[in-house]
């Protein structure tokens, strides 16, 4: 799996932070990054809840040479659909030192029953950027069988990290939820990369259960048939 340096993307989230925010809020986010100590897990969750003070939830209005850039630096990433806060409190975890360490692991695991729904879009978009990125699969897989669209889309869309880490029970369940919540499945890294038979037979069930009871099947739903399935849709 491509794994992005965290001093590249936190240079490039920093000038992307740089334009958009107000001075006083940029000041913020330089006083927050700058100890090279290690957060405890109280001061960590107050960064990230105080974090809603300094940005909103807008549009980021990426422009042409953010585009090329991200796409440079985070092959298989899309951003367009982050809001300003979210890519404050990504910024804000990605500078935390020693992010390795099993000390990090264990008070950026622990801040996820504290989180709201918005501090935890922020910690799943997070998790692909992070060094060793598996070592968060769980809460990657959590959010992928959340019934909450937001919270399912800041793990499994635009982003690369299900695509490579997921086994294939996973990912058939991942593309599965996007089908049954219709999110478009080109939000969704590498669906015609990872077809496969048994996706296959499922979209067929699902299929035949949305025929049975009178509703609609989503467009994209083609998309997961094998060429031998596909007159099924």
């Amino acid at each position: 799996m491509y794994s992005p340096d965290v001093n590249d993307v936190g240079a490039l989230f920093k000038n992307m932070l740089q334009s958009r925010l107000l001075p006083t809020a940029f000041n913020y986010y330089l006083a927050s990054t700058a100890s090279p100590q290690t957060l405890s897990a109280a001061a960590f969750n107050k960064l990230i809840a105080i974090a809603s003070r300094h940005a909103k939830r807008q549009s980021l209005c990426l422009s042409a040479e953010e585009t090329v850039l991200i796409q440079q630096q985070l092959p298989g990433w899309d951003l367009s659909c982050w809001n300003l806060l979210e890519l404050l409190r990504v910024a804000l975890i990605l500078a935390q030192p020693n992010l390795s360490s099993p000390e990090f692991a264990s008070i950026f695991q622990d801040a996820f029953q504290f989180a709201d729904e918005g501090e935890l879009c922020a910690f799943y978009k997070a998790i692909p950027l992070l060094p060793e990125p598996e070592r968060f699969s769980w809460h990657m897989k959590e959010a992928c069988r959340s019934n909450m669209r937001s919270l399912f889309c800041a793990a499994a869309c635009d982003n690369p990290f299900p695509f490579h880490c997921f086994d294939d029970i996973a990912w058939n369940q991942l593309v599965m939820k996007a089908i049954f919540i219709e999110v478009p499945l080109a939000q969704v890294y590498g669906v015609q990369q990872r077809l496969s038979q048994k996706l296959a037979a499922m979209t067929q069930d699902f299929i035949a259960e949305r025929t049975s009871a009178g509703r609609s099947i989503p467009k994209d739903t083609e998309l997961l048939l094998l060429p031998s399935t596909a007159s099924a849709v």
